[in-house]
């Protein structure tokens, strides 16, 4: 069986991808929230494209287990998956 991913989905991860891109690029942080939509979305992904949403968002994982204590809107910067 083969499995796709529709159009609209697609264009949703890519337009939460570039303001995740935009704010790396203005070296401004995010919300823990902000990468969470992003990478569960991609995550449902994992059918489609099964080795893609395991390997590839381990360190988003990481970052948002490891801010979750702080809540969902504190805000992070780009692969800071440190504890505490």
């Amino acid at each position: 069986m083969k499995f796709e991913v529709p159009e609209d989905k697609l264009e949703a991860a890519l337009k939460k991808i570039r303001v995740l891109l935009e704010a790396k690029a203005k070296r401004a942080k995010i919300t823990t929230r902000q990468l969470a939509r992003a990478v569960g979305l991609l995550a449902s992904f994992y059918r489609a494209y099964p080795g893609f949403s395991r390997l590839m968002l381990r360190s988003c994982y990481a970052t948002i287990e490891a801010r979750t204590q702080g809540g969902v809107e504190e805000k992070v910067r780009r692969g800071d998956g440190r504890r505490g």
